[in-house]
């Protein structure tokens, strides 16, 4: 599937939240997918992270994490800040 296994649900690869360095901490070799959110605040997005480490006491050998409801930081200034007070 074109831009990878979370595309088909509207979520598409985020290298930039790679960025974000309380996520980081917790996920360091997660994938990162986001979906855009309102296309001008950035308002009701969603952040996905799958960890590529398998982990075998779980179903299928992932984990990760699922944020909703988030505003999108890459959606301009204001849409960074208010991110950022989300936190």
């Amino acid at each position: 599937m074109k831009g990878g296994p979370a595309s088909g649900a509207g979520y598409i690869f985020s290298p930039g939240d790679f960025a974000n360095v309380r996520e980081w901490r917790s996920h360091p070799m997660a994938l990162h997918f986001r979906t855009s959110g309102d296309p001008t605040t950035g308002a009701n997005s969603a952040h996905l992270m799958i960890d590529q480490i398998p982990v075998s006491t779980v179903p299928y050998g992932f984990t990760g994490s699922l944020h909703v409801g988030e505003t999108n930081p890459f959606a301009g200034v204001d849409a960074f800040m208010q991110h950022m007070s989300e936190q």
